[in-house]
This record gives C-alpha cells, sequence and structure tokens, in this order.
C-alpha cells in the first residue's frame, strides 16, 4: 500500500512538473519566430528578392494609398472631417471622412485622365480644345461633389425609412416595458425585431451604453444622428422622464399615441394636397387628348364641308 502511495505521488508530481515547465503553444510560436529572426539572411540580395516576390498591390498600391490618405488627414480642416464623419454616421456607413475624400479625389481625377486620354488619342483642332478643357474642369468639379450628393440622397432615404417605422418601434417599447422589461431590455427586442436602420440606431444606442455612457448621454447620441423631428421630441422625452423619476410606460404610451395621430394628420394632409397636385397633369395632359377625342371628327367634319362649299 505503502508503494502505491509513493507512485501515485511521484506520477502526480511529474505530471505538475511537466505541466509547468513545458512551454505553451504561444511560447513555442513566440520561440519558433525569434529563431527565424536569429538565423535569418538579412543580405541585401535576399531583401531584394523578398520584396520583389510579394503582389503589386502590397508593394506599391497599398503604401500610395496610406501616404494619400495621411496627407488628406493632415490637409483637410478638422470641421471639415467632424461634419463628414457625422453625415457618414446618419447614412449608416462605417467608412473613415478621410478615406471618403480620397474616393471623392479619385473620381474627380479619373475624370480628368479620360479628357487627358482623349486629347491625346484624337489631337483635336484648337477650337474643340478649348471646349474640351472647359468640359474636363466642369466634370472635374461635378465629378468632386457627386458622391456627396449620393450620400446625402442615402441620408434622405434612410431618415424616411426610419420615421416611418417610429410609430411601430414606439408601441413595442410600450408594450415590453408594461410587461415588465426595462427600458433598455425593451430597446434590445427592438433592435432584434426590427431590421433596417431603425433597429441598427437602438443597437448602437445599447452599444454605447455598455460601455459606459449614460443613458442620456447615448439618447442624445442617437437624437443626433438621427436627425429628425420625432426622434427628438422622443429621446427629449425619455431623458426628462428619466431625470424627474416619471413612469416609462406613461411616456411611452404617450408618446406612441401622439406619433400615431401626427401620422394620421400627415396623411389627411397629403391627401388633401392631392387635387392640386393633380391639376397641373389633367390639364397639360388629360385635357387636351380628351379635348382631340371629343372635338376631333367635328373639326375634320367642318374642314371637309368648307373644302365642299368653298
Amino acid at each position: 500500500m505503502k508503494k502505491i502511495f509513493l507512485l501515485f505521488v511521484f506520477l502526480t508530481s511529474a505530471g505538475f512538473a511537466y505541466y509547468f515547465l513545458t512551454a505553451s503553444d504561444e511560447e513555442r510560436r513566440i520561440a519558433k519566430r525569434l529563431k527565424e529572426i536569429r538565423y535569418k539572411d538579412y543580405s541585401v540580395e535576399t531583401l531584394y528578392e523578398e520584396e520583389t516576390s510579394r503582389p503589386f498591390k502590397e508593394r506599391v498600391l497599398i503604401p500610395l494609398i496610406h501616404s494619400i490618405t495621411k496627407a488628406i488627414n493632415w490637409a483637410a480642416p478638422k470641421a471639415v472631417k467632424d461634419k463628414l464623419e457625422e453625415q457618414l454616421k446618419r447614412a449608416g456607413c462605417s467608412t473613415d471622412p478621410v478615406v471618403f475624400m480620397f474616393y471623392k479625389a479619385t473620381v474627380s481625377f479619373s475624370i480628368l485622365f479620360f479628357y487627358i486620354l482623349l486629347l491625346t488619342l484624337f489631337k483635336p483642332p484648337a477650337e474643340k480644345t478649348l471646349f474640351l478643357l472647359f468640359g474636363a474642369s466642369f466634370s472635374m468639379v461635378l465629378g468632386f461633389f457627386i458622391p456627396d450628393v449620393r450620400l446625402k440622397g442615402k441620408i434622405k432615404k434612410r431618415l424616411n425609412e426610419i420615421e416611418k417605422k417610429l410609430p411601430d418601434v414606439l408601441d413595442l417599447l410600450c408594450i415590453s416595458v408594461e410587461a415588465g422589461l426595462g427600458f433598455d431590455g425593451a430597446v434590445q427586442k427592438v433592435s432584434e425585431k426590427f431590421k433596417g436602420p431603425i433597429g441598427e440606431e437602438f443597437g448602437n444606442y445599447l452599444k454605447e451604453v455598455r460601455v459606459g455612457k449614460s443613458r442620456a448621454e447615448a439618447l442624445r447620441a442617437l437624437s443626433r444622428r438621427v436627425n429628425i423631428n420625432d426622434m427628438k421630441t422622443f429621446t427629449a422625452a425619455i431623458i426628462q422622464a428619466d431625470q424627474l423619476g416619471v413612469s416609462i410606460s406613461k411616456v411611452l404610451k404617450i408618446q406612441s399615441e401622439q406619433m400615431r395621430n401626427k401620422r394620421r394628420q400627415m396623411a389627411e394632409e397629403r391627401a388633401m394636397k392631392m387635387p392640386v397636385k393633380i391639376l397641373f397633369p389633367l390639364v397639360f395632359f388629360i385635357f387636351p387628348t380628351v379635348f382631340i377625342v371629343i372635338l376631333g371628327p367635328v373639326v375634320i367634319q367642318f374642314i371637309t364641308f368648307f373644302r365642299k362649299y368653298m
């Protein structure tokens, strides 16, 4: 029995020693990397072969793009970058403002390169060259601002979609809070149930709360990103209710009813505008066609009559 106990102690000790003294996978990888660095050939010929064996994209394009973006980042005013970053967030893009500015410059100079290529290949006469240079200048400016126009269109489309779904979101928040969930738990339900821009925005609110922001700060950030009046009203009401200790379920219920009433009023307003909007196509497109169909045969008969008896 004593020998078995000693054997057990020996095997246990040997196992612990092997476990603690043996290098881990990470330590073995580090040791292998250090060995490669220590015995690596750093001669000029070897380094040149390694450098030329890399793809053209890694050797030239990526370093060039990094250099250009650094130059743009250094030259661009901070106010312009901050404004562009806010617009990109409203559009739901995670693109860096400097990268977007580089994209704008790339579009503009690509158009210029196209015109230079045309001038080089076809060699037009002097009067046409001046016209092409004017067209190149105008196209460069247009190409520089086309990404901004597309970005604003994307922002408008995204905000319209959020505005349409906001009443449904408030209904779900109100039901979830009345069922016993906290406000953040109800927002979690919204981010799970609603796909698209509004679910992403409430998901971003939850991320900000989880990293340490207060509820008021996260709601203000949400209001800045979603720059519509309904969202501003909703976030201001929740912040005020949180600060004053008012029941959030009652606030959500009132906000939901107000949002529904506002949507109904907007639908009625659009319906009342329809007769005025339909007047122009009616006068310029429908009435002339009706007059041609009704009065055309009469006019033809009059012309035939006068030709016959005159």
